[in-house]
């Protein structure tokens, strides 16, 4: 939240409250059930935004110069569930 808010809104000493959630699936149902605001990457929450179950209340982006990275030790067929999360993935960021 610091970065986003020190980007998103200099100098205005903006202070997050409310819950944090360790787990990144729950923290997403909640802000879906209207819990608050959920800081997300945007490749994991374009599934939501596109049905609009979540929606972004404001139009800046911070990039943290950090990627979702996903190795395998061996090739994944590309019919195998690891090659079409990797295939998602890559597809869905910005």
């Amino acid at each position: 939240w610091e970065i986003w808010a020190d980007a998103a809104l200099p100098g205005q000493g903006f202070v997050p409250q409310g819950p944090a959630y360790s787990l990144y699936a729950l923290a997403v149902e909640e802000a879906i059930s209207g819990a608050g605001v959920l800081m997300g990457h945007a490749a994991l929450v374009a599934p939501q935004l596109v049905a609009n179950t979540l929606v972004a209340p404001f139009s800046v982006r911070v990039s943290l110069g950090r990627f979702l990275v996903m190795w395998s030790p061996r090739a994944q067929s590309p019919t195998s569930p690891a090659r079409r999360v990797a295939d998602w993935l890559a597809n869905s960021a910005d």
